[in-house]
């Protein structure tokens, strides 16, 4: 057994009978650094791993990572809202919402 698992970030995650299940991620071979690859080739997500959590344990990861974000944000290794950013740009507004064009020449 492995003391330390890499990955490349969450596919998604569910909350079923009372467990919340994360999928984890890593890139495929082809795609990683390094490797030969076209520019507008996307990357390959490859599901390594499930992490399985009690509400409890997640309140309490969460906890852990929030902290861990104000630090990375604060020593500039990330921009403060580069998460949310993300997740806020895949939703679809509704029509009480106003879209922001997402460049200034629009």
């Amino acid at each position: 057994m492995h003391d330390e698992i890499y990955v490349d970030g969450v596919l998604g995650a569910v909350f079923k009978r009372g467990m919340l299940r994360i999928d984890l991620f890593t890139l495929a071979p082809e795609t990683r650094a390094g490797a030969p690859a076209e520019p507008s080739e996307k990357e390959t997500k490859q599901f390594l791993q499930r992490l399985v959590m009690t509400p409890q344990g997640f309140a309490e990861a969460y906890g852990v990572f929030t902290q861990i974000m104000l630090k990375l944000s604060q020593s500039g290794v990330v921009s403060a809202g580069a998460a949310p950013q993300e997740a806020a740009e895949q939703e679809t507004p509704g029509p009480a919402q106003k879209q922001e064009p997402l460049s200034p020449n629009f």
